[in-house]
């Protein structure tokens, strides 16, 4: 857009150079688009835009030269338009369709879809698939009651592709049955005993209460806060701010450290705002804990990578130190008591019971956000390119 309106300023048949720190534009000015196929022109990117430039070199008989120039090199010049860029007004300019040279052109709600049409109908779809998902009501049972949630981060934390950084330390597998437990937990289908004794009635006593304790029915929450069991306070934080502040040190310097480490500080020992450990561990992020950390870093992406590193630690944790040995102990159990779970007709040691449930409407609980909000959230993608607010 910036080399756009440049050279609507440009008087005709001038020799033009232009310096961009964009290698992208440099490339698909100098690929000839113009030339492409219908097919072609709708796999590229803001091609409304380049077509827009082709048409005013045309029209006005200019001979541009593109420089490629480095990103933040200290070239004041380069420095003076991102500041002017950065100070410019939202305002979005309006193309003029009929300057695109295409037979037909696609649009949404009214607007021209600027973006590769395949992977603009995927964004979408998935749009619909997420918000469905995120609006269930057994969700309402991980998430605290009158609590927003960034489902953008949320949907960071939860995607398995986005565990690749941490290959090092673990497999692809292992990675998996993380990701399987986080979702276990979120749709309340973890086998804990108060499940097992649902789905097992004859094989295991219904009075069946946690293996440490013995006084409380194992679900979710107790499963992760058994007093009995030490594992549940051996949460990790003094780890987790390690990370926290390796990765700080990564990636600014060492007076930029000084300052977001000092920010950072009541956010590290408030354990983050006292959010639930469970509720971070499956990757559940409140707006509360995401603006904080947003409005320290200034990077969408460095917030998302830092409350994934919260977020897997967490999750490891339970996982390792809670969930195995818990199922370890089980099995321990059900070896001493004969009982095998994988056989369903032996061993029926207690009367099966019908239990015959009442219909009843459920009602969907709307968790803080309308079912509507993506097809605005898909305007704001065609209108600025940026789908970091669009769930994926």
């Amino acid at each position: 857009m910036a080399i756009m309106t440049a050279l609507l300023t440009c008087p005709q048949n001038c020799l033009v150079s232009i310096y961009t720190d964009s290698q992208s534009s440099i490339q698909l000015l100098e690929n000839k688009t113009q030339y492409l196929n219908t097919r072609k022109k709708f796999k590229i990117k803001n091609f409304s835009i380049i077509s827009s430039i082709q048409h005013i070199i045309d029209t006005l008989s200019l001979k541009i030269t593109l420089h490629k120039i480095k990103a933040h090199s200290g070239n004041g010049f380069n420095d003076l338009a991102d500041n002017l860029a950065k100070s410019a007004s939202a305002e979005i300019l309006a193309i003029n369709p009929s300057s695109i040279k295409l037979h037909s052109t696609i649009s949404f709600n009214q607007q021209i879809v600027d973006h590769p049409l395949r992977s603009f109908i995927k964004i979408i779809s998935h749009s619909q698939t997420i918000n469905k998902w995120r609006t269930q009501p057994i969700l309402a049972k991980i998430i605290p009651p009158n609590t927003s949630i960034n489902w953008t981060y949320t949907e960071f934390c939860l995607s398995l592709s986005n565990y690749s950084m941490f290959t090092e330390r673990n497999s692809h597998f292992y990675h998996g049955s993380l990701l399987s437990f986080k979702y276990e937990i979120l749709h309340n289908t973890l086998p804990t005993i108060k499940i097992l004794t649902r789905n097992y009635p004859t094989l295991l006593p219904p009075n069946l209460n946690c293996l440490y304790c013995n006084q409380y029915p194992e679900n979710i929450t107790h499963l992760f806060t058994c007093h009995v069991n030490p594992s549940t306070s051996l949460i990790p934080w003094s780890t987790i701010q390690q990370i926290v502040t390796l990765s700080i040190s990564n990636w600014y310097s060492p007076s930029q450290q000084t300052k977001i480490l000092q920010r950072l500080q009541p956010l590290l020992l408030s354990n983050f705002n006292n959010i639930s450990p469970i509720t971070l561990a499956v990757g559940i992020i409140p707006y509360s804990l995401s603006d904080s950390i947003h409005s320290i870093l200034k990077s969408h992406k460095k917030s998302s990578l830092i409350l994934h590193y919260i977020s897997y630690n967490l999750i490891t944790f339970y996982y390792k130190e809670i969930w195995l040995p818990r199922c370890s102990l089980f099995n321990s159990w059900l070896r001493q008591n004969n009982i095998n779970l994988k056989n369903k007709t032996s061993n029926q040691t207690y009367p099966s019971i019908t239990v015959t449930q009442q219909n009843s409407t459920r009602n969907s609980i709307p968790l803080n956000y309308p079912t509507n909000s993506h097809l605005t959230l898909i305007n704001n993608f065609i209108e600025t390119g940026s789908n970091f607010l669009l769930p994926r």
